[in-house]
């Protein structure tokens, strides 16, 4: 049986789950389902972001560099940042703010 990964965070109520009658009592979701949201193009990240931050802002900026969502601004995510802010010709810090939000708006 294959069990979705346990969440980094609690992230609310996502946009949609799967119903399923089996509940994992550790991760809270089904053997088969796991969180799901909004598409990358109707998400908007309204905060700056760095490694603690946690939230739909923090999915919403996992989902558009490419990052299965868990809500939670960790190590993998600021990788993954640092690698967009060089592409984008960004100062790579690792920090989400304004330059690195319209980055992504154009490059989404």
């Amino acid at each position: 049986m294959l069990i979705s990964p346990k969440p980094e965070s609690n992230l609310g109520t996502p946009a949609t789950t799967s119903p399923s009658p089996a509940t994992n009592s550790q991760t809270g979701y089904s053997a088969t389902t796991s969180p799901t949201y909004a598409p990358s193009s109707t998400c908007i990240i309204t905060n700056t972001l760095m490694i603690g931050s946690s939230g739909d802002d923090v999915a919403c900026l996992q989902l558009r560099i490419g990052l299965i969502p868990d809500g939670r601004f960790g190590p993998r995510t600021q990788i993954a940042v640092k690698a967009f802010q060089t592409n984008a010709g960004l100062t790579a810090d690792g920090v989400v703010g304004s330059m690195s939000v319209k980055a992504l708006e154009v490059s989404n």
